[in-house]
């Protein structure tokens, strides 16, 4: 049986262990003129992971496939350097669905 999402958590139940699964979470960013906005915390706000809402990778591939105008899954800061020089080439907005391991990486280049 496999349930929730932190990584390697072994419970203890009757008759045996409950393995908790490992799944991806990913946060939105809009990427604009090569820059970075974070939706979920507005100019200034603090960076607070409770005040970011996170996505699984199931509901983020939903979302890609249902969204108007151009997301992307972004897993790597290759992936975000990417994305950065696109945004730069037109005046639409590119909705990002971010990993949270780059969560910091963010942080540190997202304008306030």
């Amino acid at each position: 049986m496999i349930l929730g999402r932190s990584a390697g958590a072994r419970h203890s139940i009757p008759g045996g262990y409950l393995l908790l699964a490992v799944t991806s979470q990913f946060f939105k960013v809009r990427a604009q003129g090569g820059s970075l906005h974070l939706w979920d915390i507005g100019v200034g706000g603090s960076w607070d992971q409770s005040a970011i809402n996170f996505q699984t990778e199931e509901e983020v591939n939903w979302l890609i496939r249902v969204g108007t105008g151009p997301h992307w899954r972004v897993n790597t800061v290759n992936e975000l350097e990417h994305v950065l020089v696109a945004s730069q080439k037109g005046s639409l907005a590119i909705t990002l669905y971010v990993h949270d391991s780059l969560l910091g990486e963010v942080k540190r280049r997202v304008k306030s």
